[in-house]
């Protein structure tokens, strides 16, 4: 936002109520926080008309919606056409040897270092098993294209920890 004149409205949704008091509170300090609404919603049933937005994005996230295929439609509803979607999720690296690494620090390391710095070993326990049971690439591309998006572009970061997926709307 800060280095874009053609961003004149973001909004973000979110289920839990406290997730968007600290957004709103981080919101506070940004110089574009007044282009910005932030609104309890499920991803599920997003709260708007068709055709409503130009992209719409979702970091993080997508690992723990119950029903992806209907989170996906409900995206694809509300672009306006030939507009993108950009989802960032965790992945698992497709080199073997990266791949081992990874889910041993994901099952052995994270959830110890997690529990010691938030007191709460659940919540990175809980983080593994997401990562490790998500249909990352291949099979998340196909849910995207199952959904009616088109012009795959996945793009592997991180030595494929972590992927961008785009789609632009058919």
């Amino acid at each position: 936002m800060k280095k874009s004149d053609r961003i004149h409205q973001m909004i973000g949704i979110d289920l839990a109520t406290e997730m968007l008091c600290i957004g709103t509170k981080k919101l506070q300090t940004k110089p574009y926080a007044r282009c910005v609404t932030l609104k309890g919603a499920l991803v599920l049933s997003i709260p708007f008309i068709e055709d409503s937005f130009d992209c719409v994005t979702l970091s993080f996230g997508i690992r723990n919606v119950t029903d992806v295929p209907t989170c996906l439609k409900e995206i694809h509803r509300v672009l306006n056409s030939t507009r993108r979607i950009l989802i960032l999720e965790f992945s698992l690296s497709p080199h073997s040897t990266l791949k081992n690494l990874h889910l041993y620090y994901l099952r052995h390391i994270m959830p110890k270092i997690g529990a010691f710095i938030s007191k709460d070993h659940y919540a990175y326990a809980y983080l593994n098993k997401t990562i490790e049971m998500f249909p990352y690439s291949p099979l998340f591309c196909q849910l995207l294209v199952d959904t009616g998006f088109k012009n795959f572009k996945a793009h592997p970061l991180t030595f494929g920890v972590v992927t961008l997926y785009q789609r632009d709307k058919s």
